[in-house]
């Protein structure tokens, strides 16, 4: 309920003590989103204590870094970091206390995907895994915290999706095709109008979509 009431709108139940087991058809890019009445049945279950889970809804992503046991996460997130420029402070889901390991939690536009691949980081989206997450216990006998990186506190209880940061439009351009899309796209006024000239010499009409600040700058084609 306390994962409902902050937005999360996929809250999902686990095997005790292991990242395994959700239930069938609310994970993935065909994930059916469990009602209130789901979330309650599987939590009072007869089974005994559960794992929670987060199936990343739309618009959100988790960072999840890799930093243990020879793992390169945290090397590959500070490279990112010195390419990119500063991540802003978020929401940790962690079962690990060296304050690299865990899931970074970002707001993001929905429908991007984001590659994978990376050495020791996995970005967990609608079609890619999801989130354990507090008061889970993690296979090592660990309680996963949530920890506010603002404050380098563990919090008492659940953030609120609202208060999400942004991922940096950088990282998406980087860690999706938006950018390469964009670049392939980009054309200017005369380029555009030189595909409307030439259609209207073969008798064609063209359509031309744009947002309301790209009116101020481009010419329509008339039609």
């Amino acid at each position: 309920a306390a994962y409902l009431a902050a937005g999360w709108t996929s809250p999902l139940t686990l095997t005790y003590g292991a990242k395994a087991s959700p239930p069938a058809g609310y994970t993935g890019r065909a994930a059916v989103l469990p009602s209130y009445a789901d979330c309650h049945a599987w939590a009072d279950g007869t089974e005994g204590p559960k794992n929670i889970a987060l199936w990343t809804q739309p618009g959100i992503v988790g960072i999840d870094v890799d930093a243990y046991d020879g793992k390169q996460g945290g090397e590959t997130l500070r490279l990112l970091i010195a390419a990119l420029g500063p991540l802003p402070p978020t929401y940790l889901s962690t079962s690990r206390g060296d304050g690299m390991s865990g899931i970074r939690a970002y707001r993001v536009p929905a429908g991007v995907e984001f590659v994978q691949g990376l050495s020791g980081i996995d970005i967990i989206q609608p079609s890619h895994r999801y989130m354990v997450v507090w008061p889970s216990i993690h296979p090592n006998g660990a309680t996963y915290q949530w920890v506010d990186e603002r404050t380098g506190a563990v919090m008492d209880g659940v953030p609120n999706v609202d208060d999400i940061p942004w991922l940096p439009d950088a990282y998406v351009d980087h860690l999706t095709r938006r950018g390469e899309a964009a670049a392939k796209m980009d054309a200017s006024t005369e380029e555009l109008r030189a595909v409307a000239d030439a259609a209207h010499a073969k008798g064609a009409a063209v359509i031309a979509a744009c947002d309301l600040l790209a009116l101020t700058l481009v010419t329509p084609p008339g039609e």
